[in-house]
């Protein structure tokens, strides 16, 4: 229970800080099927809206070696290290997803596509609207598709209690990474690598000689095609000129790279933005969240906060 109970106060939190038009929770695959919308979701015909707010499922709660993708076919050792996750977090994604249902909040789990990629692809859904929109997530990588009207906030711990949440936009990128551009994150990534994913990356590149040649070179094929260029600091020619070196940075930059066009293979994804709204519904879902957070035991979230939580 402690799994789902964390998931919902940070969910909690993050509606208030938001107040979000927009919602839908991503989760990584594990059961090997995949997940649409809540049981009797129904789609209104409303108009578009300015602001979606996108939240995905924190890595504590995402599925690892029980869900695999395309990835994996590319190369295999992708997550090679990743423990199956514990009883409890299993437990814990299952008692989400039926609270989730419980309030109406839309979730999403799509068999064979890591919660990255479908957050990636309703992100491009939602900039081709002219929306923008707030991805929650701790993970990294959704760096690469910060722009003015994409935001990532990163999950933290208030000295009080209460969970916060860091913004960060391109303009904190820049700041933090010498100038550089969002894009060019995954550009950066292709050099170090991975260890949390065992994505191989070039052996003996680190963050700040990777940063220093994306710098330089702007790509990564800026990089491999001046690897033995004068202004290639010394200790970075012997990596790059390595045998496999290319190979292993090539594979590595399409791992990193998110890909925002999984919808063209998944019919769940090719949903119109609307489906994500708030919207009313003939029978409110009130009765059926208190019931759960009754049985559940989370009479802290019981009173103001399940309005809250309700997404109706």
């Amino acid at each position: 229970m402690t799994v789902c109970y964390n998931f919902a106060q940070g969910l909690l939190a993050l509606m208030r800080a938001t107040r979000p038009t927009h919602l839908c929770v991503v989760f990584d695959p594990m059961s090997g099927a995949s997940r649409s919308l809540p049981p009797g979701w129904t789609l209104p015909y409303v108009p578009n809206s300015t602001s979606l707010r996108s939240i995905a499922l924190p890595p504590q709660l995402a599925g690892s070696a029980a869900g695999k993708s395309w990835r994996h076919t590319l190369f295999a050792d992708y997550k090679g290290t990743r423990k199956e996750p514990p009883g409890e977090v299993t437990a814990g994604v299952e008692l989400t997803q039926r609270l989730l249902d419980a309030a109406g909040v839309p979730n999403v789990e799509v068999a064979g596509v890591e919660a990255d990629d479908v957050i990636a692809t309703l992100t491009a859904q939602a900039q081709r609207d002219g929306v923008s929109v707030v991805i929650a997530s701790p993970d990294r990588d959704f760096h690469q598709l910060l722009s003015d009207t994409v935001h990532v906030w990163s999950p933290g711990r208030g000295q009080t209690g209460p969970r916060q949440w860091k913004e960060h936009t391109a303009a904190t990128f820049r700041e933090s990474h010498g100038g550089l551009e969002p894009w060019q994150h995954t550009h950066m990534k292709a050099l170090t690598g991975d260890p949390t994913d065992d994505i191989p990356g070039v052996a003996g590149i680190g963050p700040v000689l990777a940063t220093q040649l994306v710098q330089r070179f702007t790509t990564l094929d800026g990089v491999l095609e001046h690897a033995t260029h004068s202004d290639v600091p010394t200790r970075a020619r012997k990596p790059l000129t390595a045998p496999n070196a290319v190979q292993a940075a090539t594979m590595s930059f399409d791992l990193v790279k998110l890909r925002s066009d999984v919808d063209t293979a998944t019919p769940v994804l090719r949903r119109p933005l609307e489906v994500y709204m708030r919207s009313p519904q003939e029978h409110s879902r009130r009765d059926v969240l208190i019931a759960v957070l009754a049985e559940y035991g989370f009479r802290s979230l019981m009173g103001p906060e399940t309005d809250d939580l309700l997404w109706e």
